[in-house]
Parts: structure tokens; sequence; C-alpha cells
């Protein structure tokens, strides 16, 4: 069995640390924001650098990029918005978000996502086999066609 290094973790810790104390002077809580994103992401860079060690993962750059793209359109599409607040622009916020990425995941094709609406459609049928799918016909006895 391999052992991951103790030092991983109190590197990523004390990395943290550091940049906070840094960026926070010069950013104020932005620093603080960028200090984690900067530190989470090296921490998960070697997570996958120790973990592929251990076990080997193949890593779909494709669909990374693809994802990573999608998340880009919709924070830009979102730009125009983030000056609007209240509960109900926030809830319109989240679904024109939600809307944007889903629709550009699904128009890129990323991992299948293509085929879930007509494989969750077909789940949801709950016709006999034979029978021809009606809306709101349940198929049971009595019910006149």
């Amino acid at each position: 069995m391999h052992q991951i290094p103790q030092p991983y973790p109190h590197g990523i810790y004390v990395l943290t640390i550091a940049l906070n104390l840094w960026w926070i002077p010069l950013w104020g809580i932005a620093g603080a924001a960028y200090a984690s994103l900067v530190s989470y992401a090296i921490g998960t860079a070697m997570s996958i650098a120790i973990g592929n060690r251990v076990f080997r993962l193949p890593f779909p750059v494709k669909d990374f990029i693809k994802i990573a793209a999608s998340a880009i359109a919709m924070s830009l599409l979102l730009l125009p918005l983030r000056d609007y607040g209240g509960p109900v622009m926030l809830a319109v916020q989240i679904a024109y978000g939600a809307l944007v990425f889903g629709v550009l995941v699904w128009a890129l094709k990323v991992s299948g996502v293509k085929e879930w609406p007509s494989a969750v459609l077909s789940k949801l049928r709950l016709t006999r086999p034979g029978a021809s799918p009606r809306a709101g016909h349940s198929g049971g006895k009595g019910e006149s066609a």
C-alpha cells in the first residue's frame, strides 16, 4: 500500500495562510478568495498526482474543456445581472445560469448528456407494453378511450 506524504496537507495550509497574509492587505476580501482558489487548485493538482500513483484513472480532457467553456460562457452571460439584488432576482439569476449552462453542456455533447432526456422520458413512461403512449392515460380498467 502506498503512503501519502504527510507534508502534503500541511503544505497547502501553510500556502493558504501565506497567500492570505500577502494578498488580503493588497486586495481585501478578494485577496482571501484568490488565496483560497490558488491553494485549492494546487491541492487538487497534488491530489491528482499522488492519487495517480496509487490508482490510475483516465482524465476526460475533452469533457473538461467543454465544461470549463460552458462555465465561462455562463459567467459572462450572468455578468450584466450581477448588480441586481433581492431574493427574486437571485432566483432569476440561478435559473438563468442553470439554463444557460445546461443548454451549453447539452449542445457540446458533454459525456452523453444528449441521451439524458430520452433516458429520463423512457423511465417515466407509465404505459403497458404494446400500448400507445398518451398523456394522462394510465391504462387502468373502466376508462374509456
